[in-house]
């Protein structure tokens, strides 16, 4: 009889094979087919013997040479193998989580394990056997800072009531409760969330969509922000690695009636549809506005009016700003704020001076240096003997031209100039022990032959240090920037590297503030029509405002770091702040004496 699942031949009477176990059922075809057998069966024919103990054998053979393999390893080697696998195993997850660093500590490990390796076979020489160890153990080592890359800081977390958030019913309650809240007042509301994953987050959009957060919309895949229809900000962010999702909702700011002013700077703008705003600035320098219920469309139609009225020249437009000049170099900007407000703002024009200034050499006496001073201002310092020119950037107006003796501010001597325009200025100062004689020099061009002249004018006699006091006794000098937001002339503020830049953003029931300070190497970052008393101040790591500035916060174990750039390239007229998370927010610039006055009253934190 033949097994019919090993084909092991078996005796007649057989109902369990010896071989595989298979149960023999006897048919009649079988009875048939071992009939034949019986009668055909030749026993000199070879017979194939299907001997499965010879497997089994070969299976308990290779499992006995593998233990044996590793029983012949020293306690080094094995500790070394495990460590290799181990490690292999944290490259391959570091990588497939995108985790750079965590890869290339794993990778490290990996060459330590095999450098430990050959110096146990010899391959590499050491002096003394037992060094081998140290690459060994500095591989373990490095799984503490591996495991810290996936280690997850939830700072001041912990659980909170949703119930407990002002500004709760305003946007829908997310799944997680556990989370830090920053800002939780009847006018705005900052939160993060941790123990939220991606999906949740892209969940939790689609539901704020549903509360009527559609309007003004920016969607990314890590950040969203958008306005309902009374005008509510809301902003999501989620940073992947630690799982954490950041709330931030302001309230829309409630404006009053609008009255359009029908002289000064707002005569010489179009008039907007709404009625419904407030005017920020007023006077003699320029104006601001904000303009509530003006939908895109119509801050479109605003713009296209404003360039009818002739702000056309040095014109730059987006989707949502329009920067121009006027022929007479008034400057305009109109931007989108969304939720249907827009900001207006015309500034005074500002001219380019040159300002040239000769010092007259002395043989023997009073052979020193001389400080200049636009107002207050310091502009540099002229040489003794040489001749310096000074760029400047002024707005319409008087200005007093100040020359000090270096190190002595007794010794001085002023006049006043006048700025209507683009023009030159050209002086000569002659230095004494009391004082500093200056005169003015007036080019004019023959009308015989074209040549050119010089002229002199006196325009000032000298000020003695007495003299000097009794007049700055009686009047009181207006101090007044290059430009109005910065301490830079016209063509430096520009480069967004060096200076100091004022900026602002009315954000609804308060304003925040940044003072940008190269000068100091550092940046300022306060509220103002709020009960906050402090000012953050944040070193500058790297990078200038048209590229990117990069800011770092340290407090305590935490860091978190934040970019300042001008929106576009060499205007400087709007500052963008950008979040770890990749969150933007705009700020527009504003008089730099006005901000450094409200910082001063503040109490500085440095970070």
């Amino acid at each position: 009889m033949i097994c019919p699942k090993c084909g092991a031949k078996l005796t007649e009477d057989t109902k369990f094979c010896s071989y595989c176990g298979q149960k023999i059922e006897v048919t009649e075809r079988q009875d048939d087919h071992n009939a034949y057998v019986g009668e055909n069966f030749d026993e000199t024919e070879p017979v194939i013997d299907f001997d499965t103990s010879k497997w089994e054998e070969s299976k308990s053979q290779k499992a006995k040479k593998g233990k044996s393999i590793w029983d012949k390893l020293s306690i080094f080697e094995k500790i070394a193998l495990v460590a290799f696998i181990v490690f292999v195993i944290m490259f391959v997850i570091a990588f497939l989580n995108g985790k750079i660093i965590a890869s290339v500590i794993a990778i490290v490990q990996i060459l330590l394990i095999i450098i430990a390796v050959l110096m146990e076979k010899e391959i590499i020489k050491i002096p003394m056997k037992w060094l081998n160890i140290i690459p060994l153990i500095l591989a373990i080592l490095l799984i503490f800072p591996y495991s810290s890359i996936y280690s997850v800081n939830y700072g001041n977390a912990e659980k909170f009531k949703w119930s407990d958030i002002v500004l709760g019913e305003m946007i829908p309650e997310p799944k997680s409760n556990f989370g830090e809240i920053h800002v939780n007042s009847e006018s705005s509301l900052m939160i993060d969330l941790y123990k939220t994953n991606q999906t949740q987050y892209d969940d939790y959009i689609e539901v704020c969509k549903e509360y009527g957060f559609i309007q003004d919309t920016e969607e990314l895949t890590y950040y969203f922000y958008a306005y309902d229809s009374e005008g509510n900000k809301l902003s999501l962010d989620y940073e992947e690695d630690n799982r954490m999702m950041r709330i931030s909702v302001t309230k829309a700011k409630q404006y009053g009636t609008l009255d359009w002013p029908e002289s000064g700077f707002a005569s010489m703008l179009p008039v907007p549809k709404s009625d419904i705003g407030e005017v920020s600035q007023n006077d003699e320098s320029g104006f601001c506005a904000y303009v509530d219920k003006t939908p895109i469309e119509d801050f479109q139609e605003y713009v296209s009016a404003c360039a009818d009225s002739g702000f056309v020249n040095e014109a730059s437009e987006s989707e949502k700003d329009y920067f121009a000049e006027d022929s007479e170099g008034y400057r305009l900007e109109v931007s989108y704020k969304g939720g249907n407000v827009i900001y207006i703002s015309l500034q005074e024009p500002e001219f380019d001076v040159s300002i040239e200034v000769e010092c007259e050499e002395n043989w023997l006496f009073s052979k020193y240096d001389v400080e200049v001073y636009v107002d207050g201002v310091h502009e540099g310092t002229i040489e003794h003997g040489t001749t310096e020119t000074f760029p400047l950037v002024l707005t319409k107006g008087v200005y007093e031209l100040r020359f000090e003796k270096e190190d002595d501010d007794g010794v001085t001597g002023s006049v006043e100039i006048e700025v209507q325009e683009d023009e030159e200025f050209k002086y000569r100062i002659s230095c004494t022990s009391s004082g500093i004689k200056v005169k003015a020099i007036a080019d004019e061009v023959s009308s015989g032959d074209e040549e050119s002249t010089s002229s002199e004018v006196e325009q000032d006699s000298m000020l003695t240090e007495s003299e000097e006091t009794e007049s700055t006794s009686d009047e009181t000098v207006d101090t007044t920037n290059t430009v109005s937001y910065s301490t830079n002339t016209k063509d430096t503020v520009k480069d967004g590297n060096a200076g100091v830049y004022a900026y602002m953003d009315d954000v609804g029931s308060y304003d925040i503030y940044w003072i940008i300070d190269f000068d100091e190497g550092c940046v300022y970052r306060f509220t103002y029509r709020t009960e906050d008393s402090i000012c953050d101040r944040i070193q500058i790591d790297s990078g200038d405002l048209n590229s990117v500035l990069i800011i770092t916060y340290h407090d305590g174990g935490d860091t978190w770091s934040r970019g300042l750039h001008f929106k576009y390239k060499n205007q400087p007229d709007t500052l963008v702040m950008q979040e770890e998370g990749g969150a933007e927010y705009e700020y527009y610039t504003t008089n730099l004496d006005s901000a450094l006055s409200i910082r001063d009253e503040k109490t500085i934190f440095d970070y």
